[in-house]
């Protein structure tokens, strides 16, 4: 790659569900020492998106099955590295931090203090996936069985 674009790498032939360039497109221009960091957490978070579909779903995507998945893919992929890269490193594994300056006092929770890539209840909802589903199993009779020894 040339300097100041992004590193190309083989992908499946789905390819990833978004690009560095959608990335940038949505949280501004990304430094380039940050660029193959960032290339392979799209990658990743691609991964475990489709691992959730096909989790839900029961079969591999494919374009059209779900509308609001390929609509809101790219963008829940993006925000996804964005939550792991908004992870401050000097609190590393961190959950919760106060201050405290005289009277006054700040206390924040963080939701990604690992910097770890994860999927929220939002990002399954807005992806059409995790709903619940209502299954129904039809009990088994003698009259179903006739003949078998072991009804």
């Amino acid at each position: 790659s040339t300097p100041g674009s992004w590193p190309r790498r083989a992908m499946s032939s789905a390819g990833p569900l978004a690009l560095p360039e959608d990335y940038e497109t949505r949280y501004g221009r990304v430094d380039a020492s940050e660029r193959p960091r960032v290339a392979a957490l799209l990658a990743d978070a691609s991964a475990l998106l489709l691992a959730r579909y096909r989790e839900s779903e029961g079969r591999e995507r494919e374009e059209g099955d779900n509308p609001s998945f390929d609509a809101n893919a790219c963008a829940v992929c993006c925000a996804m590295v964005s939550r792991a890269l908004c992870a401050p490193s000097v609190m590393a594994g961190a959950t919760q931090v106060s201050q405290t300056a005289g009277s006054y006092s700040a206390s924040a929770t963080l939701a990604g203090p690992t910097g770890d890539l994860y999927v929220s209840r939002g990002d399954l909802a807005r992806l059409g996936l995790g709903r619940q589903r209502i299954w129904s199993i039809r009990p088994r009779t003698a009259a179903d069985g006739e003949g078998d020894a072991c009804v």
